[in-house]
């Protein structure tokens, strides 16, 4: 049976009545926008229906424009600072639905959800506690292969040794910090074209349309650090 709704002054004379499922909230903010005689008829309010359902992404989430694959860049770092500043680096360059966790275990369990139908790469530190970056991405490989989720590892961590360890774990390159946009954008730049062909209009900031090649005059922060180096990315 259908319920009278309490309306505020502004409406009260209107004496609507609406099914359980609708609220005195909706009904306000519809009457807000004017609604037509057709919108009232035997005293039950016709709600407009979205044309489409709304997106379950961030509102601050660039995305592409649905001509193909959209792209997911998933990022784990235990300092919420440099998750932040990543963030802010990769939507500097790419159109991208960006996510990131300061747990290694919550950013796995967000890859494994994600939309398959995407494309996806993972830039992750390697010294974190509780799940190390070399774990995540153990685990990483047990279900995707370097052709369908590109790892990046991006650690303060200079050694050779490391290095090696990162490459054989699966990674397919490994950055220094202090890392800058320029330096970033080549890392991700070059391994979406190894991984996927060449980067769509779609995939790009309006001004990265064209991103320069590789050079060692843009290589920003990455400098002479030899592990960090064009040779270094594997």
């Amino acid at each position: 049976r259908r319920r009278p709704v309490p309306c505020s002054p502004d409406c009260a004379d209107l004496n609507l009545v609406l099914p359980p499922a609708l609220t005195a909230i909706s009904v306000l903010a519809t009457l807000s926008r004017n609604p037509t005689t057709d919108q009232l008829s035997e005293g039950a309010l016709a709600l407009p229906v979205p044309s489409q359902p709304a997106s379950p992404r961030g509102p601050n989430t660039v995305l592409g424009d649905g001509a193909g694959p959209s792209l997911e860049v998933f990022i784990a770092d235990d300092n919420l600072l440099n998750c932040v500043l990543l963030r802010k680096m990769v939507l500097r360059a790419f159109v991208a639905e960006v996510r990131h966790s300061v747990s290694a275990a919550e950013l796995l369990m967000m890859v494994r959800s994600r939309d398959m139908a995407n494309r996806a790469l993972v830039l992750t530190e390697i010294q974190m506690s509780e799940m190390s970056g070399l774990e995540l991405a153990a685990e990483l490989r047990k279900v995707w292969d370097p052709a369908s989720l590109p790892i990046i590892a991006v650690t303060a961590g200079h050694t050779s040794a490391l290095h090696s360890e990162c490459l054989a774990q699966g990674m397919q390159a490994v950055l220094a910090k202090p890392l800058s946009c320029d330096s970033l954008t080549e890392a991700i730049s070059r391994i979406y074209r190894a991984t996927w062909g060449e980067i769509p209009d779609r995939h790009l900031r309006r001004d990265q349309l064209s991103p320069a090649p590789y050079s060692h005059e843009n290589s920003g922060s990455l400098g002479t650090n030899p592990l960090s180096s064009p040779a270094s990315w594997k």
